[in-house]
């Protein structure tokens, strides 16, 4: 019985040096890694998970203090999802916590060695002191930081402007972005001009003040991607963006009934204007333009076909407006006053509403497109002559597939799709996805019958629906 359990003893003995040793030899493996490829692992982790790994080995005691990518996400002890204890949580215990973490921000900073940063992200700082966050810009600015990434929201209500410097260094992607509906952080005019900002991201920010005539010339030599969304423009008259090397433009939500916007990019390949209304629009030298995505909301049809005309280059337009109406006289505008688009190619309308004159003068404008798209649309119920409009042939020679997505049903839209017919000779296919309403409703099958018995152009389109 002794034997058997000394035979036992030692056994279990060897298994346990063999995983020891094992567990051994994969700690070494991992501590062999390069010192760029561990720096690399923390790049994806907090701050505060990164200082726990020192405690990992003696190599890893001071790694923390040479990671160029700093991640400080400050998360409190509340959840936002749980109103009832943000509720009832004490205020003052907030302060308190939001100040041990400008503390840690604080150490981890001064306890540096002498590499270089090159990413600083700040994420869910609410409550914060702006200067102190000043401070921490302006330390990882003299560090040679080529990104910052900001999501903070400051304690006062008052105005702050960021550091002039932040733009006069090496910085080539800069992020920020408050959680409010009130703006209450400015940036600098050095902003305009950074010689190095390649990604610029701006949320709830206000712009720079401008020259002394209101005007704010972008002329950043090397930015390629600008996003404003809700940006306030302040007492700007003039907007202009001047980038040589833009080549990818978003501005969302931007409001600014007293100002104009100018822009002016030889190389912006993509344009989206969501819902952003200005007193005036002027497009010019967009050369190299490929697609275009134009929101509009109770925008007068002058801006519309300004915003069109400049687009003349574009092989891509999404055009969407969800409640919009055109105002009166829209269908001789379109008709008169707007330029062909002759290098469109794929046309898109989403939630557009104009009346069926305004659709077919619009259409008129892009003789070559060859893919053409309708989705969630409704056309105004008007009484209007179809006559004309459907006496036309031979219109689109180019267009190939027509998409329909969301399909209702209704007595105007079925005219749209006959006069389509009508007037493309080389269409292959019409696909036409009906909305969940209307795949239920009694007027289905007779709908759809009427739909493949229309004329066409092209004898050999079919009309598929799904």
């Amino acid at each position: 019985m002794e034997e058997n359990q000394s035979q036992c003893l030692r056994f279990y003995t060897r298994k346990r040096k063999k995983n020891m040793s094992d567990l051994t030899t994969t700690s070494d493996k991992l501590s062999a890694l390069p010192e760029s490829l561990l720096h690399l692992i923390l790049s994806f982790l907090d701050m505060k998970q990164v200082i726990q790994t020192s405690c990992l080995s003696t190599k890893w005691r001071n790694i923390w203090r040479s990671v160029p990518v700093l991640n400080f996400n400050y998360s409190p002890l509340w959840k936002e999802s749980d109103t009832r204890k943000r509720i009832c949580r004490n205020r003052l215990m907030d302060f308190v916590d939001c100040n041990r973490h400008m503390d840690f921000v604080d150490r981890v900073l001064f306890l540096r060695d002498d590499s270089g940063i090159q990413k600083l992200k700040l994420s869910r700082f609410f409550g914060y002191d702006l200067g102190r966050v000043d401070t921490w810009l302006l330390f990882v600015v003299k560090q040679q930081v080529k990104e910052v990434q900001l999501r903070i929201k400051a304690i006062s209500e008052h105005y702050h402007q960021l550091p002039h410097l932040l733009f006069t260094s090496v910085i080539e992607v800069f992020e920020v972005k408050i959680p409010a509906s009130r703006c209450s952080v400015q940036l600098p005019n050095s902003m305009c001009s950074a010689t190095h900002l390649r990604i610029l991201k701006l949320k709830n920010i206000i712009l720079p003040k401008g020259n002394s005539d209101g005007e704010l010339v972008v002329k950043c030599s090397f930015l390629e991607e600008m996003f404003l969304t809700h940006c306030s423009h302040h007492d700007l008259k003039i907007l202009s963006i001047c980038a040589p090397q833009l080549n990818n433009l978003v501005i969302h939500n931007c409001h600014a009934d007293s100002c104009k916007i100018k822009i002016c990019t030889p190389n912006l390949t993509s344009l989206k204007l969501i819902l952003s209304c200005y007193k005036e629009y002027f497009l010019e030298s967009l050369s190299s333009l490929v697609t275009a995505n134009i929101e509009v909301s109770e925008l007068a049809t002058k801006f519309l076909m300004t915003i069109l005309s400049g687009l003349h280059n574009a092989k891509t337009l999404t055009i969407s407006g969800y409640g919009h109406k055109t105002s009166p006289g829209c269908a001789d505008l379109l008709d008169q006053g707007l330029n062909t688009l002759s290098n469109l190619r794929y046309l898109e309308f989403i939630g557009f509403l104009p009346g069926v004159r305004d659709i077919t003068n619009l259409l008129k404008r892009f003789p070559h497109i060859e893919t053409l798209t309708f989705s969630c649309c409704c056309i105004e119920d008007k009484e209007e002559d179809w006559g004309e409009v459907l006496s036309m042939q031979n219109m689109f020679s180019h267009l190939k597939y027509i998409r329909v997505r969301a399909f209702n049903g209704c007595e105007n839209y079925v005219n749209l799709l006959e006069f389509l017919l009508k007037t493309a000779p080389g269409l292959l296919d019409m696909t036409i996805t009906l909305s969940k309403a209307f795949s239920k409703s009694k007027k289905l099958d007779e709908c759809t019958a009427k739909l493949h018995s229309l004329p066409r152009a092209a004898s050999s389109a079919i009309i598929l629906f799904t």
